[in-house]
């Protein structure tokens, strides 16, 4: 499977999907309710295209489509008074009022939960793009850990963040992409970049360092504020 980032509608089309199976519904609900986002709990509603055109919900269930959009995903919140009373339960719908991070995490928790399941291999392109450091974290830790993981689904994505460097992977884990000054690319795993390597040192400060390469090349005397036009 793989998990673009440019397809932010098509991961949110595919959880979605998901959710219509009772396993993934609870377990999509579950995750989300427990990483600290606001919400309580999902649901995922077709829409009344059933009634409109008569078609049995069983029916649309068995030829469902996301990209069709005959459904919706509604969030539920709590809303507090001022002394932190809770009041009332209100419902955001998930693609037009929650955030582009929340959106997100919930495209991405379905395909994930589909790989640890099933014992699959899933791509993630710019993994950290849009998500707080520790829910990258937490996806990161399903992968790793043989509770959430009995499986050996495996995790492969892309990331500019120093963020997976700080011992959430191993020397074998890390794969660094290096570009020459002729724009050719080639990558290579730390452990076999630098075998020497200790288990505990500090990847992420290394790495920004420059002790393994893959890094830009940026002219440290490029000025973008010069007024001078002489």
């Amino acid at each position: 499977m793989v998990a673009h980032d440019m397809e932010h509608s098509a991961l949110i089309d595919f959880s979605a999907r998901l959710m219509t199976d009772d396993y993934y519904n609870r377990r999509i609900n579950e995750i989300m309710a427990k990483s600290d986002l606001g919400i309580e709990s999902l649901e995922q509603k077709l829409k009344d295209i059933a009634t409109k055109k008569g078609y049995s919900t069983e029916f649309l269930k068995s030829v469902f489509k996301g990209d069709l959009k005959d459904y919706t995903i509604k969030t539920t919140h709590t809303k507090y008074d001022a002394e932190s009373r809770a009041i009332e339960k209100i419902f955001f719908e998930l693609i037009e009022q929650e955030s582009l991070g929340t959106q997100k995490y919930f495209g991405l928790i379905g395909p994930i939960l589909l790989a640890l399941t099933e014992k699959r291999i899933i791509f993630i392109d710019e993994i950290d793009a849009r998500l707080h450091p520790l829910l990258l974290e937490n996806i990161i830790t399903f992968f790793n850990s043989k509770t959430y993981n009995p499986n050996g689904a495996q995790l492969l994505f892309t990331s500019h963040s120093t963020l997976p460097l700080k011992k959430l992977l191993r020397r074998d884990q890390m794969v660094f992409v290096d570009k020459d000054e002729f724009g050719v690319s080639s990558m290579d795993s730390l452990y076999n970049k630098s075998p020497n390597v200790r288990n505990d040192a500090s990847y992420d400060k290394d790495y920004l360092l420059g002790k393994y390469g893959a890094i830009p090349r940026i002219n440290s005397q490029l000025n973008l504020f010069d007024t001078n036009k002489d």
